[in-house]
């Protein structure tokens, strides 16, 4: 699953701070998100939407190599699901 694709047309609250540089995305989930199929497909999620936050350096364009720290938080933060992922450079991307 390509991260950048899945979030590519949703909304979000972005901020940027071109004095770090760094960002924070915040977008919000639901159960028609392929995200959340995902997690809902591994995990025992009893919930049907979750706030999804994505916090880096640099300008927070998928060209970027650097620190990103994914959270995915469920309502009233009752339940708590840890994985690891490797970001790894798209197709598009690996030529430039």
């Amino acid at each position: 699953m390509d991260l950048n694709k899945e979030i590519k047309y949703k909304k979000a609250s972005i901020d940027y701070n071109s004095n770090v540089p760094n960002y924070r995305a915040i977008y919000k989930l639901n159960s028609k998100d392929k995200i959340f199929q995902k997690l809902k497909s591994r995990y025992p999620i009893p919930f049907r939407t979750a706030i999804m936050t994505i916090k880096g350096e640099g300008k927070g364009n998928n060209e970027e190599i650097g620190d990103k720290e994914i959270n995915i938080r469920f309502k009233n933060d009752k339940c708590n699901y840890y994985d690891t992922f490797l970001f790894m450079p798209t197709k598009e991307n690996k030529g430039k």
